[in-house]
């Protein structure tokens, strides 16, 4: 080789840099201030203790189940369920269908460390109030959150459950819930008058609860088991202390339960983005135990606890922000800079559904922005010029109004924002300003298109129009020439034309993530020597060869560089740049490898493998492994060569290889005759290998987020030394005995050890083998479709060149029974099917056992007889509970609601009809007493009009009749209008109601006339107001049915009764259980009750004075039975269930005779609804009634003693006066005076009425003459 200037310089700059990284390997790493951030627990004692297991909780008392989602199981939807799955995505964000199937108490797996559980919490501790908001949520995930808080929480440390209802649309949560949860106690709900969000929602909740401590939760949670002790033992302790649960994932399609990582710490980066970093192994090393709490710089937000007072002492949240977001900032940077500190307990566990998206919009658009602001502004300081600096589109936001905040800050006296850097996030955010050359939007001024993320962490770049919003379109331009997005950098892997630019984790180490901006506005890799295009407006920009197209000119927003140092960066991170320096200086760039190795395990005799990105380098933040898996007594040898990997002091904490073997069941670490005393390596070393004892081997490669290497080459090689065959396990789980069922496909294990590998065959001890037996070259033998004369002995020889070996398994073949030996059962109590306080009386137990007798059999050579278990949890509160478990395996359910004719229930069991009911009866309740005497007398009253016309006629009538009839007849009709009016309008009265006193009667011709015009009139008025009466009781009387179209009644819910009413489309609500039924029928929530007519006959409560039965509906209702298991199962397979249908089949009349014996049918009533209404109408019990008559008794008594009163008293006295004073008169002067008075008077009336008649005559004569004296004038005018 030839030394040019060029490569002595190289050479050189090489040997400085060697100098330089052997200074800092050994002066040591960089130490941050984490020590002050330790996780020390307190040993202080808050009274008697207890494990968690010892706390009372109602969990304690459920009866362990099976069913969907049980477990924490996952729970998957049918293809032909997709369409309803993607509409409960787009209403909740999750799948609500899976949900709805799980119970709202599933068992869920303990998910706690061992040493949690093994930990003692105190008994007297404060108690929480768990607040709970939620908007438009599900019903399930909702009351699952409410029902395992109340399920696993010690009942005395549980105050309440505060439910704050964010102005929800939706019906389910309005009474619905609130008459669920008043059944289920300790719960309150407040409901906002508006849309508030969830930050003001939550501080509401606050202000209602009663707890010492308040607990917030998320609306789609499921709480552990033993999570609520530890996080209040942690307050209790020390008030100022906020804490947080680890938080559970639980899946939102399928609802499974996965226990996360509880060493964890939130943080978060320049843009605001919530992150999570786990604790280092230095952390790890110092901590005491697995259940000491765990010091976090921010919390997730959602589910954390906290002492009510300080939290009002910290302001509570910030009452500016809006709905949701920024919020777990706020209060995180608040904790700490005032005083207090946030802590994540390992040991309380609460799972949470993480949704797919957010299903409904915000009132306001820029919520999230507007809190961001507020939060940089009230408590960063000068720190948030650097969130501005990555989010430039926050400097547009207008905060609102902050001095009340400032204030706060103020008056707390809290610490700056530098203090919370460099003593609680010191670890996690990055404290050193990196200052960028560009920030901003890519856009390309021909197309007028912007380079954007698609809102991707990973894949390629897209090209959008440019909405100058930032956001996906926000990039920044770093002075190590980086287009960064977020923690992903642009990388080019492939060096082509028309290669895409794809998002990657920037590693800083330049090479294919390391791009030029030039003067002439190209953006250029200086890998390739390419440079971006727009490639002919696509909707994605492509590496091209660089020219003067208009498609590769890029405008970015650049920088102000004029005050930057150029060497800013000079001893950053030094460590771990240096190998980058060198390799750049030797004129090598660094490129980005894929990822690990994805492969089976090694075995192959030989072979070889390498770290990623070897020979140029591995990424920070790496795990590897590779498995070798070769005959257990065999070795592996590995030879690491090349080995270039971060040195470290123990090669324990930062990067390392790990060797280990399993010989025995568990894991070893495997040394190296060169370092015999490392159980793990790093550094430069020479060629050194590791051999293993046996054939399991796994080599792990870990590397951490700083400096790297080159990393490692190795090969291998599988050493096995000769031996004879040793059998190391024979039969099933290495078991010497097996036992299997007949008609089964069986095999036989045999697995020897030795080198060369050995040759097996099988021999059966006093017989043959089945002739349809295959033995394979691992020495498994098969045995298809084994019969019970397959039972016997069975030896199995190997041999190879080195020796022989043999043994023998015993098999025995049982016979296949038809049944299993219990058969489970899942039932609900629906008397007289089944009927729980005497379930020997249901009818299903009766029948079912005598089906199951004649079907299963006696199965002598196998398990015996089938049993029936009706007890051991199989009873279920209600049909919907007993729908949730129809897939638990050799399990029958009912009484099971379907049709005569049905195979299948809900398309994917089989269904069997077992009792047929004779009809569904519509139980209605009774009218009040006097509803129908009430209705009469509300009729008569709304015949006003009638009657108010009748006496205005009768008036007018009146009138008339005394203009036509006063000159002829002024006795009774006097001339007087007042008078004669008067005494009109009682004849025109008592005429028209044909009642004709006969006192006045009309004389004259044309009064007499009208009289006859007026009876007729007065005979249609009448009839009127009599047929208004009369139609009104025959409404009553007549309105027999109650008919079910959209009528509100209740039935069981999912029942045949239940859809039965939808059908008649009937407004129909569903009950849990019967007594519900009876109970919201007789408040007359309903206006009636579908009920199977046995079930209505047997139930009590319909025995009620108040209820009565309207009609008995003929339907085609049945009642079976469903199989749960798969196809294959025994109780699938079609020869039974055929069984089982043709027994039904012929003992038909049989059945119908024992139902008949066991039911008491509701019967229809004796009279019609129509004559128990008629009678009713002056109902003896009737309100109405009893005061009319009470009132009337009331006044006769009353005016009966004013008689009594005026003839014994008062009109006794003057009779007595007028008595005397008669007499008095007729003996005295005063009776003569009278006598003479009398006779004066009846002269002087004789005298006028002889004047009155004198003057009448001479009257007429005056009036003859006159009309003489006229005709004679005229006669002379004539002439």
């Amino acid at each position: 080789m030839r030394f040019t200037p060029k490569r002595f310089a190289r050479l050189g700059l090489l040997i400085f840099s060697c100098i330089v990284l052997y200074i800092i390997v050994n002066v040591g790493r960089h130490k941050s201030n984490l020590d002050t951030f330790s996780n020390d627990d307190t040993n202080e004692q808050l009274g008697p203790m207890l494990l968690i297991d010892d706390f009372e909780t109602p969990e304690k008392h459920k009866i362990s189940r099976s069913g969907p989602g049980e477990g924490g199981e996952p729970v998957e939807t049918k293809p032909a369920e997709e369409s309803k799955k993607q509409e409960a995505y787009s209403e909740y964000g999750f799948n609500q269908l899976v949900s709805d199937r799980i119970s709202l108490e599933r068992s869920i797996k303990d998910t706690r460390h061992d040493e949690c559980k093994k930990r003692k919490y105190p008994v007297d501790l404060p108690k929480a109030s768990v607040v709970i908001v939620f908007h438009n949520e599900g019903w399930s995930t909702l009351l699952r959150t409410v029902h395992t808080v109340l399920l696993r929480s010690p009942a005395h440390l549980l105050q309440e459950i505060v439910m704050v209802d964010d102005f929800s649309s939706k019906e389910h949560l309005k009474k619905k819930l609130e008459d669920y949860t008043t059944k289920l106690g300790k719960i309150k709900i407040v409901r906002t008058t508006e849309r508030v969000g969830l930050i003001k929602a939550r501080v509401i909740g606050a202000d209602n609860s009663i707890g010492e401590i308040i607990i917030f939760l998320d609306a789609h949670c499921e709480a552990n088991k033993g999570w609520l002790p530890p996080l209040l033992e942690r307050i209790a302790l020390d008030p100022h202390t906020a804490v947080c649960p680890t938080i559970d994932f639980i899946d939102h399609n399928t609802f499974q339960y996965k226990p996360m990582d509880p060493y964890i710490r939130g943080t978060f980066n320049w843009r605001f983005d919530y992150k999570e970093r786990s604790l280092t192994p230095e952390m790890m090393a110092r901590r005491k135990d697995a259940t000491q709490p765990v010091k976090s710089p921010v919390m997730a937000g959602g589910l954390f606890g906290i002492n009510r007072l300080y939290f009002k002492e910290l302001g509570q949240y910030d009452p500016g922000m809006y709905i949701w977001g920024g919020e777990q900032y706020e209060i995180s940077f608040k904790l700490w800079q005032c005083g207090g500190q946030l802590e994540n307990i390992p040991c309380s566990r609460v799972g949470h559904v993480y949704r797919h998206h957010v299903p409904y919009t915000y009132p306001k658009h820029d919520a999230t922005l507007v809190n961001f602001r507020r939060v940089a502004e009230v408590w960063m300081d000068e720190y948030k010029e650097w969130l501005y600096d990555r989010r430039p589109d926050l400097k547009s936001v207008d905060p609102g109004d902050i001095s009340d905040r400032i204030a706060l800050r103020n008056r707390l006296k809290c610490k700056s924002f530098r203090w919370y850097l460099e003593n609680v996030a010191n670890d996690t955010v990055k404290t050193a300003y990196e200052p960028l050359r560009a920030n901003g939007a890519i856009r390309n001024p021909a197309s007028n298109l912007c380079i954007d993320s698609m809102g991707r962490r990973s894949g390629n770049v897209g090209l959008q129009a440019c909405h100058g919003q930032q956001g996906n379109q926000a990039f920044q331009y770093t002075y190590i020439k980086e287009f960064r997005f977020d923690e992903t950098c642009f990388d080019v892997h492939d060096y082509v034309s028309g290669a895409k630019v794809d998002l990657f984790p920037c590693h800083e180490m330049k090479g294919n993530q390391e791009f030029e901006y030039t003067k002439d506005k190209k953006i250029r890799h200086l890998t390739s020597g390419m440079c971006l295009s727009a490639a002919g407006h696509n909707d994605y920009p492509v590496m091209e060869t660089c020219s003067s197209s208009a498609d590769q000119i890029w405008e970015l927003t650049m920088s102000d560089m004029s005050d930057i140092p150029p060497l800013y960066r000079k001893f950053m991170s030094m460590k771990k740049h240096l190998a980058i320096f060198i390799l750049t200086a030797l004129g090598e760039n660094y490129i980005t490898p894929k990822v690990c190795p994805d492969r089976a395990p090694f075995k192959d005799d030989s072979g070889e493998f390498t770290s990623p990105g070897s020979p140029k380098g591995y990424l920070n933040n790496t795990r590897c492994t590779w498995d070798f898996e070769v005959a257990p007594l065999a070795k592996v040898q590995i030879i690491f060569k090349d080995f270039d990997v971060e040195p470290s002091k123990d090669c324990a904490y930062y990067d390392y290889i790990k060797v280990t073997e399993n010989c025995d069941g568990s894991w070893k670490a495997v040394t190296s005759p060169a370092y015999p005393t490392k159980q793990t390596f790093c550094g430069n070393l020479t060629v050194f290998n590791v051999t293993s004892n046996c054939g399991r081997v796994r080599v792990e490669f870990k590397s951490d987020d700083s400096m790297t290497g080159w990393g490692f080459n190795a090969s291998y090689k599988i050493i096995r030394d000769k031996q004879a065959p040793k059998i190391t396990c024979l039969g099933r789980d290495c078991n010497d005995t097996q036992y299997e069922i007949a008609e089964n496909d069986v095999q036989i294990d045999c697995r020897a050890e030795g080198y060369p590998p050995a040759q097996f065959y099988w021999t059966k001890h006093g017989g043959s083998l089945p002739f349809n037996k295959r033995i394979e070259f691992n020495g498994t033998l098969r045995l298809p479709k084994i019969k019970e004369s397959d039972t016997g002995t069975y030896e199995c020889y190997a041999n190879n060149s080195q020796g022989s070996a043999k043994k023998t398994v015993v098999l025995h073949v049982y016979e296949r029974c038809t049944c299993p030996k219990v058969i489970k059962t899942n039932w609900y109590s629906l008397p007289p099917y089944m009927n729980e306080q005497n379930i020997d009386k249901s009818i299903f137990k009766q029948l079912l056992e005598e089906i199951f007798s004649k079907c299963c059999g006696n199965c002598s050579n196998g398990h015996g007889p089938s049993t029936i278990d009706f007890g051991n949890g199989a009873m279920k509160n209600s049909l919907v509970e007993v729908k949730d478990s129809l897939a638990a395996p050799d399990t029958i359910s009912f009484p099971i609601p379907g049709k005569k004719d049905d195979t299948e229930y809900q398309n994917s069991f089989k269904f069997l009809s077992i009792v047929s009911s004779p009809g569904i009866a519509f139980i209605v309740v009774n009218d009040e007493p006097g509803t129908s005497a009430r209705a009469v007398f509300k009729s008569v009253l709304g015949g006003w009009p009638v009657l108010l016309l009748t006496m205005i006629m009768a008036l007018l009538s009146g009138m008339i009749m005394w203009a036509l009839d006063t000159w002829n007849n002024p006795d009774e009709f006097p001339r007087s209008f007042i008078k004669g009016t008067g005494e009109g309008f009682w004849w025109a009265f008592v005429t028209m109601t044909t009642v004709g006193y006969g006192d006045r009667s009309p004389r004259g011709y044309f009064a007499r006339i009208f009289a006859i015009i007026w009876v007729l009139v007065g005979i249609v008025i009448t009839s009127i107001f009599t047929g208004v009466v009369t139609t009104s009781l025959t409404a009553i009387t007549l309105s027999t049915e109650t008919s079910l179209y959209g009528t509100t009644v209740i039935a069981i819910q999912n029942s045949t009764e239940y859809k039965f009413g939808l059908n008649k489309n009937a407004k129909v609500t569903g009950a849990i259980n019967l007594e519900e039924v009876a109970n919201r029928l007789k408040k007359r929530e309903f206006k009636g009750a579908l009920v199977d007519t046995y079930v209505a006959g047997e139930v009590k409560d319909f025995d009620d004075p108040s209820l009565r039965v309207s009609k008995i509906i003929d339907y085609d209702s049945h009642y079976g039975i469903v199989f749960g298991d798969e196809s294959g199962a025994p109780l699938a397979k079609s020869k039974f269930q055929t069984c089982m249908a043709d027994y039904v089949s012929e003992t038909k009349a049989d059945i119908f005779k024992r139902v008949e014996s066991l039911t008491k049918p509701l019967e229809k009533p004796k009279d019609s609804e129509a004559v128990e209404k008629s009678s009713g109408l002056f109902d003896a019990d009737s309100e109405l009634f009893k005061s009319s008559v009470y009132t009337c008794l009331g006044m006769l008594l009353f005016l009966a003693a004013c008689g009594i009163i005026w003839d014994y008293g008062y009109m006794r006295h003057w009779r007595g006066h007028s008595e005397l004073d008669n007499l008095e008169m007729i003996n005295g002067p005063k009776y003569e005076l009278a006598k003479v008075n009398m006779d004066v008077m009846d002269s002087l009336m004789e005298e006028v009425q002889l004047f009155y008649n004198n003057w009448n005559r001479r009257l007429d004569d005056m009036l003859l003459r006159h009309e003489e004296e006229k005709t004679m004038v005229s006669k002379y005018n004539t002439k």
